[in-house]
């Protein structure tokens, strides 16, 4: 990594490896003491459990939210699109898998900007997942309701947020947590957003025998739901150090440092 990145051959060399073991040991030791990991348990809960230590908990259960409506509109939408389209394409002269080739065409360079407004300071990660989360409410209450200019283009929008907040949702979850608990907050958030797609499923299928876009409405009221979580957590993570600790001893030092 110092030699493709930093381009030097000896990085280690003159004591800069001590340092770096040095360094691991005290930010595990003080990742140890975030977390209170202390006590000798089952491998299993005892890594589990580290997601809801201290300032933690708030950020996996917001995650476990939004992983598991991002999940759920995605699953739920691909379940019952082919048959919206089939049925909206009835006594026309449009094909249902033309109307869905078209609308995948046409969201494809939508994603560009989104991808873009993550690496932007005044956007970041945090508020582009929002705005997401919320045009995502918006087009799924909106293609219920037939608002102008029509229900394809607030589906095309709902489609369109569903898949771009997962791009961005890895992105977020990997970077809201140390290296010491990424891969298992990662792993467990989409775990539990399975629980979603197992009802969605069910749901979906039940609402579409009543009114053939009502399942659309759920979704959005999902996506406001996604939308006021998100917003209230208090972390943004754009060029922030991946391995920060959030603890409370932490933040208290911190704002200590900079008022001196």
């Amino acid at each position: 990594m110092a030699n493709d990145n930093l381009g030097q051959k000896n990085y280690l060399e003159g004591g800069k490896k001590e340092q770096i073991e040095f360094w691991v040991a005290n930010f595990n030791q003080e990742i140890d003491e975030a977390l209170e990991d202390r006590k000798q348990e089952n491998r299993f809960i005892h890594e589990y459990k580290k997601l809801f230590k201290g300032l933690y908990k708030e950020i996996t259960l917001t995650m476990f939210c939004v992983w598991i409506v991002t999940s759920s509109n995605l699953f739920g939408m691909d379940l019952i699109l082919p048959t919206v389209l089939s049925k909206i394409t009835e006594g026309t002269d449009y094909h249902p898998l033309t109307m869905l080739v078209y609308l995948n065409a046409a969201l494809i360079p939508c994603i560009i900007p989104m991808v873009v407004m993550v690496e932007m300071q005044y956007f970041g990660r945090k508020k582009t997942l929002t705005i997401i989360y919320f045009a995502m409410g918006t087009g799924g209450i909106f293609t219920y309701f037939h608002v102008f200019p029509g229900f394809i283009f607030w589906l095309g929008l709902f489609k369109l947020c569903v898949h771009a907040s997962f791009m961005v949702l890895y992105l977020f979850t990997t970077e809201l947590y140390p290296t010491h608990i990424r891969v298992n907050a990662l792993g467990q958030s989409s775990a539990i957003s399975r629980i979603g797609v197992i009802i969605i499923v069910w749901v979906s299928m039940f609402l579409i025998e009543i009114q053939i876009f009502l399942p659309f409405l759920v979704y959005g009221i999902m996506g406001f739901l996604a939308f006021f979580v998100t917003n209230r957590l208090p972390y943004e993570t754009l060029n922030e150090d991946l391995d920060r600790i959030i603890s409370p001893y932490i933040n208290i030092k911190k704002k200590k440092t900079e008022s001196l």
